[in-house]
């Protein structure tokens, strides 16, 4: 959904953290009802992004339209990102589930080399199976999803490909430079006084200082993230875990209680 200001600025109500795509195309509709009398009005491009929302213009060299102040806006052609490649043995029933039209409002691109795929589906005895193809992943949990599903659910197909551009472009999306707020993620040491009371204390090297990053998990360390913030600004920090078992990427607020951060 998106608002026409009084200036003349047309806001759509997404942005980075729903993954839209700088000049990414959208058909510009009065409601979001499925009807013959919700036509088109017109075309609008992405030329701004914001954490949350996003500025639209009229193509160049189009007529502009008229329409209402609060208006729809569905998604027609990504962004000039790199798409998504999907493989499949059986590549005419592939674009018969993901036509041309859908492959670019989606983002993705069907290939014929399996080896430069990001993501592949498997048809076996009427049913459909899907692998990952992730250096940062597969060595850990392998290639397959533990989730299948029916050759017959089109729509059901498209929507775990769609999580699955989604999932991948946040997972590989870096944030706004922000050079004076930074995190570090060092092992705790304990620092005992006269009482033996303990304090953890950060030690050692930022185990996050490249990216992207590789921390060993050691069962027997503590670690603890820093957050730093060298601006006037107040911080909300969320932290988000992605679970590529079954692209699900989960939202956890902090709260700063005493000194302190606390999940």
């Amino acid at each position: 959904m998106g608002r026409r200001d009084q200036d003349g600025t047309f806001v759509l109500q997404a942005g980075a953290a729903q993954g839209v795509i700088l000049h990414s195309k959208f058909a510009i509709h009065e409601s979001n009802l499925v009807s013959n009398s919700n036509a088109q009005l017109g075309t609008l491009i992405l030329i701004e992004i914001d954490a949350f929302s996003s500025v639209l213009s009229f193509l160049p060299d189009t007529k502009p339209f008229i329409f209402p102040s609060i208006f729809y806006a569905r998604l027609t052609e990504r962004g000039p990102e790199r798409k998504f490649a999907i493989y499949c043995a059986d590549r005419t029933w592939i674009e018969s589930i993901v036509s041309d039209k859908q492959a670019n409002a989606m983002g993705v691109a069907v290939v014929d080399n399996p080896e430069a795929a990001d993501f592949s589906v498997s048809l076996e005895n009427g049913t459909a199976f899907f692998d990952r193809r992730d250096k940062l992943i597969t060595p850990h949990i392998g290639t397959r999803f533990p989730h299948k599903i029916d050759i017959s659910n089109a729509e059901g197909i498209r929507d775990i490909i769609q999580c699955a551009v989604h999932f991948n472009h946040h997972l590989a999306r870096t944030g706004d430079d922000f050079n004076n707020v930074w995190m570090e993620l060092k092992k705790l040491k304990a620092i005992f006084n006269q009482f033996f009371d303990s304090t953890l204390t950060p030690a050692g090297d930022n185990l996050i200082d490249e990216e992207p990053a590789v921390v060993y998990v050691d069962e027997c360390a503590r670690l603890g993230l820093t957050i730093f913030n060298q601006t006037d600004l107040p911080l909300y920090p969320y932290l988000f875990y992605f679970d590529p078992s079954d692209l699900i990427i989960s939202k956890h607020k902090l709260k700063f209680v005493d000194h302190r951060w606390l999940d």
